[in-house]
């Protein structure tokens, strides 16, 4: 890309300009190719290995958002996606269960902490690996009573987070399971309904250009950046 990227610079590619915006959405397509052949690759191995570390670990998880999708509408992932997305309690999260993930072939990328900004209080609602270069997303579900409640954000250029939602389910139910590619895998206690609730109704009809902005999704509960945010976290690095 080295050589290529100072022939676009010598032709005017600046930002914003009309050569820039092509680029941008040429890499982008690129990367994105590249992605859904790492999901084709190694999906299943990596749900498998997260999976033995669970049962290892006597830690209840469930697939969440595209995976999920995937599994109940196609059997298999969806054809455009491009990660993997999985839940646990926020209490199963520990740092022996971190560094038996490691131990798998997980490479810790960056958290989310949830915080809610009039009380300050803050703690730890998402921890994206990647295994093998695919994107491994772990939600933890935040425990209140007999609910747990699943983060999700809009991050925009800066890693500054724009937007915040939430999805809130029973504890009261034992989860159930759903098959990828004929492999067994855990499931929230009623998919269908915890579909519904992310995709609206018709998640079974499938609708490539859907967005957390876009979906129109009212079982979503919605913040202002100064109720509740997010805070991404990225790993220090040491720069000589």
């Amino acid at each position: 890309m080295g050589i290529v990227h100072k022939v676009y610079t010598l032709l005017g590619g600046k930002e914003g300009s009309f050569l820039q915006t092509k680029w941008s959405n040429y890499c982008i397509g690129k990367d994105l190719k590249r992605k859904q052949k790492l999901l084709r690759q190694y999906g299943i191995e990596a749900l498998q290995a997260f999976k033995e570390i669970c049962r290892e670990s006597s830690v209840g998880y469930w697939l969440e958002f595209g995976t999920l999708l995937g599994a109940v509408r196609h059997k298999s992932f969806i054809p455009h996606d491009f990660d993997l997305d999985v839940g646990i309690l926020e209490d199963s999260y520990t740092e022996d269960f971190e560094k038996k993930l490691i131990a798998k072939g997980f490479v810790k990328d960056h958290s989310f902490d949830v915080v809610k900004v009039p009380t300050g209080e803050r703690k730890p609602s998402e921890y994206a690996f990647h295994y093998k270069g695919l994107a491994f997303d772990i939600f933890l579900g935040i425990r209140e009573g007999d609910t747990r409640t699943v983060y999700c954000y809009e991050v925009e250029k800066g890693d500054i987070v724009s937007s915040t939602r939430s999805y809130t389910f029973s504890t009261k139910e034992p989860l159930s399971t759903v098959t990828i590619n004929g492999v067994e895998l855990g499931a929230p206690a009623d998919p269908v309904k915890t579909l519904s609730m992310y995709y609206g109704e018709d998640f079974m009809i499938p609708n490539p250009n859907w967005t957390g902005k876009n979906g129109g999704n009212k079982c979503a509960t919605y913040y202002t950046p100064n109720e509740i945010t997010g805070i991404l976290i990225r790993p220090k690095t040491d720069v000589l």
